[in-house]
């Protein structure tokens, strides 16, 4: 295992070759046991899709160097290590291409679940009731301020779902189902504080199939569309809040607390816009009263209106670029999956062609 410089001789890329894509096929049959592999596979084994995960770290420079894996292991002091050591960083690596590969795959083979791994991961960074961890190449929602017990095992894809068939509602939003999971994290005993998105997602997934069995699955589909953009609101509105702070509150002399007002005001005239699907559908006078007591139409219009339809502005500019970078990633996505399975073999094959 040791010695990843830049002048690999063939025999050891081969051998490299064949322990990736040992360790790839036995990350892929353990997903394909839990069923997070389900309905994109394309009919193909996890030999064929092996090669696809592996591939990319096969790639070379026109001088014949292996970029990935000599960035990857340059960070590690590979003649200190043991064998047992490397072929951990190894495993870790190829477990994290084959999560990627998945992830990929999803967005092609599965665009609603593809939509759900995404609400989970934008309402994580907004609620912050979870952490998201990586663990050779997996990532784990793990709950804030838990006691964590390595010891137990993993809840797997039944476990979950038999506790959301009790707490879960086929209208929850994924913010709420994953109150509810994080809830159920705390006080169960039987298994570990932490679980895999790709357990998480699928889970989820059933509690809207249920909701959408007769519906053929668009209104699933609005519906996320829906959900992603109004978490998206949550985050932008607090970005331009903590963007604009200094330059109104410190320098201009603002109220603070009437700032702050200013973003729910935004936030709820933005969500409503979605909600309704036109825009100021709720005027920003009737969204800022609320939280501004003793508010008239006259003081609105001189000591608020300038400033508030600028920050509207804003974050309503920050949103568009949002949900359109949210668009091109989807059709990223599913141009990276519509590529061939059986293409990173034939990449393995052009390595030993060159090396030969």
């Amino acid at each position: 295992m040791c010695g990843f410089g830049e002048y690999l001789h063939r025999q050891r890329i081969e051998e490299l070759v064949a322990l990736s894509h040992a360790l790839a096929v036995t990350a892929l049959r353990r997903r394909k046991f839990d069923g997070s592999m389900k309905d994109i596979t394309m009919g193909l084994d996890c030999t064929d899709l092996a090669y696809d995960c592996i591939a990319e770290i096969f790639h070379r420079d026109r001088d014949g160097n292996l970029l990935q894996l000599q960035a990857y292991f340059r960070s590690f002091p590979i003649e200190e290590l043991s064998n047992q050591t490397l072929l951990s960083h190894l495993r870790r690596l190829i477990a994290s291409k084959v999560n990627d590969s998945m992830f990929r795959a999803y967005g092609e083979f599965d665009p609603s679940l593809s939509k759900i791994i995404r609400n989970i991961k934008l309402a994580i960074d907004t609620l912050h009731n979870f952490t998201m961890e990586d663990r050779f190449g997996e990532s784990f929602l793990v709950p804030l301020d838990c006691v964590r017990d390595t010891k137990l095992p993993i809840g797997g894809y039944e476990e979950v779902m038999r506790e959301l068939a009790f707490v879960g509602r086929s209208t929850d939003s994924v913010p709420r189902l994953l109150s509810k999971l994080s809830l159920w994290l705390h006080q169960q005993t039987m298994y570990r504080k932490a679980l895999p998105l790709m357990t998480i997602a699928p889970a989820f997934r059933s509690v809207y199939t249920i909701r959408d069995a007769s519906e053929g699955g668009e209104k699933m589909d609005a519906s996320l569309f829906t959900e992603d953009a109004l978490i998206i609101v949550e985050a932008v509105c607090k970005e331009i809040h903590q963007e604009m702070l200094e330059w109104y509150v410190k320098r201009k002399g603002c109220d603070p607390v009437v700032f702050a007002a200013y973003f729910l005001a935004i936030e709820h005239s933005l969500r409503q816009s979605i909600i309704e699907s036109m825009p100021n559908a709720v005027p920003l006078y009737d969204c800022l009263r609320p939280h501004l007591v003793a508010l008239t139409k006259d003081e609105y219009r001189k000591e608020h209106r300038k400033i508030l339809e600028y920050l509207t502005r804003m974050c309503r500019q920050r949103l568009q670029e949002r949900l359109k970078e949210g668009d091109l990633l989807s059709m990223q996505s599913g141009q990276s999956a519509g590529r061939s399975p059986t293409a990173g073999k034939k990449e393995i094959e052009e390595v030993y062609e060159m090396l030969g």
